[in-house]
């Protein structure tokens, strides 16, 4: 379709060269018209699919049966003020002021060492010894170290799903003895993988 386009183009610009009639102006309007008509009608653009991330599923259990299931950091916030322990927080810098009203000494950001991200951890009063800035992926290994190495009671994550190394987290979370706090995602609209594969491999 593009190539049709820049075809039509120099084929009316060297018209425009040949002659100076103001018609030649009318023959590049129309021409740029009939070539929008002919590449609609006769080469339609590929459909639009949108697609729906899957939640992560363990097994044969189901994510939401995997630790306490949140709508929002802040809801997540509300739900550890009742207990005591230390928190890590791997949900990325704009979800950490939702906590500045908790016991600061217990939270441990996890964010990308970049200027904005530790911005964000001073201004929601978290204590530079405890933000952990480090570059991602994040194994099961590394994560429960982690976990151990700053005596983690809860571990909020996003559900993130396998891009978002949700298996890598809940692992290192059970063996680690803390418990998930997962902000679910919003509710998405649009077709599972399987269901594109579906869609494409139809006659």
């Amino acid at each position: 379709m593009f190539a049709i386009y820049v075809l039509l183009t120099f084929f009316c610009f060297a018209i425009n060269r040949l002659s100076s009639d103001d018609t030649v102006y009318v023959l590049i309007l129309v021409s740029l018209l009939c070539s929008f008509f002919i590449c609609t009608f006769f080469f339609p653009p590929d459909p639009f699919i949108p697609f729906s991330q899957e939640s992560l599923f363990l097994g044969d259990v189901s994510p939401r049966q995997t630790g306490h299931w949140v709508e929002s950091p802040e809801e997540a916030a509300r739900w550890l003020r009742e207990r005591s322990g230390n928190v890590l927080l791997a949900i990325g810098a704009k979800g950490i002021g939702a906590f500045q009203d908790l016991d600061r000494e217990r939270l441990y950001p996890r964010v990308l060492p970049v200027v904005e991200s530790i911005l964000a951890c001073q201004q929601a009063g978290i204590p530079t010894r405890n933000i952990i800035a480090l570059h991602g992926p994040f194994s099961r290994d590394l994560n429960r170290a982690m976990l151990e190495q700053y005596h983690i009671r809860y571990l909020v994550t996003k559900d993130g799903g396998r891009a978002g190394g949700f298996e890598e987290k809940a692992a290192a979370a059970r063996e680690a003895g803390a418990e998930l706090v997962v902000i679910g995602r919003p509710t998405e609209t649009g077709c599972t993988l399987e269901e594109i594969l579906s869609w494409l491999t139809q006659d």
